[in-house]
């Protein structure tokens, strides 16, 4: 089943991130990447030149993903002071005092 454009990179991307989790980016080799994500050295290179705009791309990725889960204040309350009451209300965890 072959893999193209944007569908390949996301692929090459999600198995990159799962070679540097488990490996490290040292110990985590282009031609590991290329036959974990079933494609040619070639075809990841053209990608992803190197093994560092590769790690700088999966960062990238989880970034958006987590940016795009993220929610704006807007998000959670209707008007801005209502969230900043809100949290004033919270209660605070207390402190531990030592006892001699």
């Amino acid at each position: 089943m072959a893999r193209r454009g944007e569908a390949l990179r996301g692929h090459i991307l999600d198995t990159a991130k799962l070679a540097f989790l488990e490996t490290g980016f040292e110990r985590t080799a282009m031609d590991t990447i290329a036959a974990r994500a079933e494609t040619s050295k070639r075809s990841l290179c053209a990608h992803f030149p190197t093994k560092d705009t590769l790690f700088l791309a999966v960062v990238e990725r989880i970034r958006n993903l987590f940016d795009e889960r993220m929610g704006t204040p807007a998000d959670y309350a209707s008007e801005p002071s209502s969230r900043a009451r809100a949290a004033a209300r919270r209660p605070r965890p207390r402190r531990r005092t030592r006892t001699p």
